[in-house]
């Protein structure tokens, strides 16, 4: 065949195109489980650097699944009124700590940068009961839109219902050096010890101020300098999600 003609040519990249798309397409198939335990993994290391039992830095995500199994005792998903439509203590045999794949419903299918757009009462939200030498904290999730694309977070709150032990948040392309600093140390830090009600019980959640504009209190944060977009998503995902759970742990004995 004349190597030089049209019909050369198109052969030649038809059979190139069946060989590496048929590679790509085996590579995708073969490595897709690798893929999902490793973002499985993540997620338990997000929730497990959520509960301050372990230095966050710690908490290696190879190493995840084993913390998670340790620590995570129980896992609930409530509606937006506070009722429980998913419980593990009452859909598993009693100490199985397996993940029902199949349930979309199970706290840890539960994916809250899905369903960020839905209206709020259409939202579910996941809880992990963790316990650690005799501590308990609850690990709860939530998602947003930051400037750029979804913005997420864990929560650890205590067994009182109100007062946040550490805080993981993340974001899938925030601006590096603005936005992105929502995933370190100083503006998830300042949660710590931080309550979502005041005085007297009553709740206020966790505010995100301008940097420097005010003293600081129980419920309020630094927001981020140069990234007031990030900084309100992070504000409005809070403002949705916590009350929610803050309602259901303060009024049920888990």
């Amino acid at each position: 065949m004349n190597k030089e003609s049209n019909l050369y040519t198109i052969i030649f990249a038809t059979i190139m195109v069946i060989i590496v798309g048929g590679t790509l397409a085996y590579l995708s198939t073969a490595l897709k489980p690798a893929q999902q335990a490793n973002i499985q993994n993540e997620k338990k290391q997000n929730i497990i650097q959520a509960t301050g039992f372990m230095d966050k830095d710690k908490v290696v995500r190879d190493e995840s699944a084993e913390h998670f199994k340790n620590f995570v005792t129980r896992r609930i998903t409530v509606d937006f009124d506070g009722n429980v439509v998913f419980d593990s203590k009452g859909e598993l045999a009693e100490g199985s700590e397996e993940i029902l794949k199949d349930n979309e419903k199970d706290a840890f299918n539960v994916n809250p940068r899905a369903q960020y757009r839905s209206d709020d009462k259409d939202k579910l939200f996941p809880i992990f009961v963790c316990e650690n030498e005799g501590k308990k904290v609850f690990v709860v999730s939530c998602s947003g839109k930051g400037l750029w694309d979804d913005v997420w977070g864990y929560i650890g709150i205590g067994a009182d219902g109100n007062s946040v032990v550490a805080a993981k948040f993340d974001h899938k392309g925030e601006t590096a050096g603005l936005g992105s600093i929502i995933n370190e140390a100083k503006f998830q830090n300042q949660f710590e010890g931080k309550k979502l009600a005041d005085a007297n019980g009553i709740y206020k959640g966790i505010q995100i101020v301008k940097p420097g504009s005010q003293e600081l209190n129980d419920n309020t944060v630094d927001g981020l300098s140069g990234a007031t977009f990030t900084a309100a998503g992070v504000k409005d995902m809070l403002s949705v999600y916590l009350e929610v759970y803050f309602n259901y742990l303060t009024k049920n004995k888990i």
